[in-house]
């Protein structure tokens, strides 16, 4: 009887509380550095120059956040941790969710070099046409006073089935 009186109180008073109170601070804790680790990939994925798993942890070690990299035999990732020195965290990529798990980061690595492609494309042929636009306004240019005073060519010359034709006109007989 009196080992299940002893097993009693130390089960509701002393250290069960305290516990409980301390896995709810934790808890709230943890929240804060996950949201913070979030925002920095997010902020860090904004930058479309992040093309690479090695640019990315780069840019978070500014802001104070390690990543450790798990990968296979063969070189393939499978895995990312992310240690937040601030806040005091250590959060499994998968754990933030979807888009940042190791193949949600890559996927994202993958889109920003399409976007830098994209964005390259585009700058090559607006400056080809810039630079058509330029030459085109150059020639008008030079040559407008000849281009105004140029006579135009009338051409008299009218195709049949534009031509109207004649009714003909009915005779009354005398």
């Amino acid at each position: 009887m009196a080992f299940l009186f002893l097993i009693l109180f130390v089960f509701t008073s002393e250290t069960l509380a305290p516990a409980g109170e301390k896995f709810r601070v934790n808890e709230t804790k943890k929240q804060y550095g996950k949201s913070h680790i979030k925002n920095a990939l997010r902020q860090a994925f904004f930058d479309e120059r992040i093309t690479s798993i090695e640019r990315l942890s780069e840019r978070l070690k500014d802001e104070a956040i390690h990543t450790i990299l798990r990968k296979s035999s063969e070189g393939k990732l499978y895995g990312i941790t992310f240690i937040d020195f601030k806040t005091q965290s250590v959060v499994n990529g998968s754990s933030l969710g979807k888009e940042f798990s190791a193949k949600g980061i890559q996927e994202s690595c993958a889109m920003n070099i399409l976007a830098l492609e994209k964005k390259y494309q585009n700058s090559i042929s607006t400056n080809s046409e810039n630079l058509q636009d330029l030459e085109s306004r150059e020639y008008v240019k030079e040559n407008l006073a000849d281009i105004l005073l140029r006579g135009e060519k009338v051409n008299e010359y009218v195709p049949k089935e534009f031509k109207r034709k004649k009714k003909k006109k009915l005779y009354k007989g005398i």
